[in-house]
């Protein structure tokens, strides 16, 4: 049984993973609780994790303990998402379950109707040019924030950038934090705050760049391919790109992209790979910077690939 810490959760999941596809239930519900503490934006997976580990042991008083801690800890779950959880389909006819279930589904969907997006905007010290300010929109990953993703973009207003970070309104399981799982949302969401931004402030409407990171980062593909907002290019960095998503982004229309990721970024590498491809097929300008070693995460020199990214989309 692996005793180390692991750098990622996505690292922590995949021994989980191959445990319990091993048989080795326990150990596997016991490597769970005893490293999952140190992911805590993934609180809520954590302890559904725990619940179906627990459940596959037969302890089904270990399981509601689980799912009483989440939601003790503020954890929401749709009604959905909670009965059509596989492993913990045995708890179903359990009174406790379902009065936790109950709580948790009224916690989401309250808190999910209360919910809506929100823009941070950081601007250049310099006066804004009569034409306005290029703007780069940034999109964070899921299970993030807008307030915790500025710090690795915000380099761009020294190059005289006003930087918008686009918060998702669509709400995570674990509390505080946000997702883009729905695509026709996060696209309406996305192009009111950059619109209500061009309006409101001085920003050149023929000079903005999507941005993201994971999940964010496809979003922000999407939404460039578009063209809803005429952005002259996106910046990709980590983005999550199973198949589907890059089949569907290779027959849309394209923008100048700069794409940065780690060559063992298990849900970007290869779907970025075959972006580039389907881009350069098309003769549209693409960077593919594939980080040597590096996982799922931002680069260490974002600075730096922003300035790239920034002169491949206005200089090819």
């Amino acid at each position: 049984m692996a005793t180390a810490s692991f750098a990622t959760y996505g690292d922590l999941l995949e021994e989980i993973v191959r445990l319990r596809e091993a048989g080795r239930l326990d150990e596997a519900l016991a490597l769970m609780e005893r490293e999952g503490r140190a992911f805590p934006d993934q609180t809520a997976f954590v302890h559904l994790w725990r619940m179906s580990l627990a459940v596959g042991l037969g302890r089904v008083d270990h399981a509601l303990e689980a799912f009483a801690e989440a939601v003790a800890a503020g954890c929401r779950y749709p009604e959905p998402m909670i009965h059509d959880w596989p492993a913990i389909g045995p708890l179903h006819d359990v009174v406790e379950f379902e009065r936790l279930a109950h709580i948790a589904a009224l916690r989401y969907d309250a808190e999910l109707g209360s919910s809506h997006p929100h823009v941070i905007v950081e601007r250049p010290d310099a006066v804004a040019p009569v034409q306005g300010l290029p703007l780069l929109v940034v999109l964070h990953g899921n299970n993030s924030t807008a307030e915790r993703t500025m710090p690795d973009w915000r380099s761009a207003t020294e190059r005289g950038w006003a930087v918008a970070a686009i918060g998702s309104a669509e709400i995570a399981l674990t509390p505080g934090l946000f997702v883009w799982n729905d695509g026709e949302r996060a696209q309406r969401d996305v192009v009111a705050g950059t619109e209500r931004l061009v309006r409101e402030q001085r920003i050149d409407p023929r000079r903005i760049v999507l941005a993201g990171y994971s999940a964010g980062a496809l979003r922000a593909l999407q939404l460039a391919y578009g063209g809803a907002l005429g952005a002259r290019g996106a910046i990709a960095v980590a983005p999550w790109l199973p198949k589907e998503e890059v089949d569907a982004l290779g027959s849309a229309k394209h923008v100048p992209t700069f794409i940065a990721v780690g060559d063992r970024d298990r849900g970007g590498y290869d779907g970025s790979r075959a972006l580039a491809d389907h881009l350069r097929a098309a003769n549209v300008p693409v960077r593919l910077e594939a980080i040597s070693g590096h996982g799922h995460g931002y680069p260490t020199d974002m600075p730096r690939i922003l300035a790239d990214a920034i002169a491949l989309i206005f200089t090819g």
